[in-house]
């Protein structure tokens, strides 16, 4: 298979919306779990912290299913994958989508939830 531009930049596009719908799940939900830094600022002044958490959950999820749906069916179609390709990049993904976060939640877990002597 001949590597194009058009094929290069829809990987690094999609790369790209990856990486950036998972720091956004790590921000709105994970984040606001452990209210630190600007979350906490923002509960500070004034904002609810059930809004924040329900917005969050809300667009994340919202997120995801572009990221899972929409945006990997226009991957697949610009690489010509066969199904099973499909099916394995799409495990991958969620793999990698999930390692993140916990990697994430184990940071904030790690550094918040520690007794510093």
């Amino acid at each position: 298979m001949r590597f194009c531009k058009k094929m290069l930049t829809a990987f690094i596009v999609f790369a790209f919306i990856f990486c950036n719908v998972a720091v956004w799940v790590n921000y709105f939900v994970i984040r606001n779990s452990f209210p630190r830094g600007d979350i906490e600022h923002m509960i500070q002044f004034g904002m609810p912290h059930s809004i924040l958490l329900s917005i969050g959950i809300v667009s994340s999820l919202f997120f995801i299913y572009l990221l899972f749906f929409p945006a990997r069916k226009y991957i697949n179609t610009q690489f010509v994958y066969s199904e099973v390709t499909q099916k394995n990049k799409l495990r991958i993904m969620i793999v990698i989508f999930i390692i993140f976060q916990c990697v994430s939640l184990f940071n904030d877990l790690f550094n918040y939830l520690c007794i510093n002597f």
